[in-house]
């Protein structure tokens, strides 16, 4: 039980982390807090395509690098 707490506040943390900064990063930008919603349509598009890019980056080619 003490674990799924563990677990649990864990995850509220990142959510409350990832809140912030992305509030931030928006205020920086002057990006109205409407185009979340496309924003999070967009990346949940790419999620369910590419779900393990979410998890383990891409390699590089040399000629994708220059």
């Amino acid at each position: 039980m003490g674990s799924v707490g563990l677990v649990l506040i864990g995850f509220i943390n990142f959510i409350v982390s990832f809140g912030l900064s992305l509030a931030l990063a928006f205020k920086s930008r002057n990006i109205p807090f409407q185009e979340l919603r496309s924003i999070s349509r967009a990346v949940w598009r790419y999620f369910r395509k590419k779900p393990l890019r979410f998890f383990f980056p891409a390699k590089i080619n040399d000629a994708e690098a220059k």
